[in-house]
């Protein structure tokens, strides 16, 4: 239970992360679907500030900060559904940079009785930036064939290429 004033120090724990990627994942939605009006059923953490007492950001909030950054003025494209249990959105950003949003919505995983799966694609010569929820820029990873391997967990990522090469 949280005191009055918000938490007193922070620690983030598992809870925390699994909130934050909830609230992620409905912002993801309410970005694919912008006229839609179930974007206003609340989209918040329900907290005031969300932050601790020393005004350092929850998770909740930094999400959602780190999506404005990386979508922003984004428009949505297509929905990839490449594996059970996985969602990925591609939108457009406003400098016409393709941005693919990829979770794992696998009950066994959200609740951390699993490992992330791991994922490869072929971008052929593009090399895509790979940012995570907390808008930390992971260095590539790539099978021995050349294919981009990636974590696809609860927690939603973001794959960003170069003005040109949404298809």
């Amino acid at each position: 239970h949280s005191w009055l004033y918000g938490a007193v120090s922070y620690e983030m724990g598992w809870n925390e992360k699994v909130v934050a990627g909830l609230y992620a994942r409905q912002w993801l939605a309410m970005l694919k679907y912008p006229n839609s009006s179930f974007g206003c059923i609340g989209a918040t953490s329900g907290q005031v500030f969300d932050m601790d007492i020393a005004l350092t950001p929850f998770a909740g909030q930094k999400a959602v900060n780190t999506m404005g950054r990386l979508l922003g003025e984004a428009a949505f494209v297509k929905d990839i559904r490449f594996a059970p249990y996985v969602r990925c959105y591609v939108f457009e950003d406003a400098s016409g940079r393709p941005v693919a949003a990829v979770w794992s919505y696998e009950p066994k995983l959200e609740k951390g009785y699993i490992d992330a799966m791991v994922a490869d694609a072929d971008f052929g010569d593009m090399e895509p930036e790979i940012f995570d929820l907390m808008e930390n820029l992971r260095s590539n990873s790539y099978s021995k064939t050349g294919r981009l391997r990636f974590a696809v967990s609860s927690f939603p990522m973001f794959i960003r290429g170069k003005s040109g090469e949404t298809a």
